[in-house]
């Protein structure tokens, strides 16, 4: 989501260029609902956040691979890789 401040003449045009005020990425959206209304709530974060976050998601690795698939030992012959690619 970018956000941009601008100013409008009395004719409704834009005068010279906007501001470029925020680069943000939605980070959670949540939907709340009550009895007669619904709202959707947007948590957002700038991109360095994201570019800086921990990523604590699942690794091509014997150990996650196994968490979800028990006794599937597939990954056991993958050699050589030095890092952990997260993939989810």
């Amino acid at each position: 989501m970018r956000m941009w401040i601008g100013e409008v003449g009395d004719d409704g045009k834009l005068i010279g260029t906007p501001d470029q005020m925020a680069d943000w990425q939605t980070d959670k959206t949540v939907v709340k609902r009550g009895s007669h209304a619904r709202a959707l709530q947007m948590i957002c974060v700038t991109r360095s956040q994201r570019m800086l976050a921990r990523n604590d998601g699942n690794a091509m690795s014997t150990a996650s691979h196994q968490r979800v698939f028990a006794n599937e030992r597939g990954h056991d012959n993958a050699v050589g890789m030095e890092v952990d690619v997260a993939w989810g």
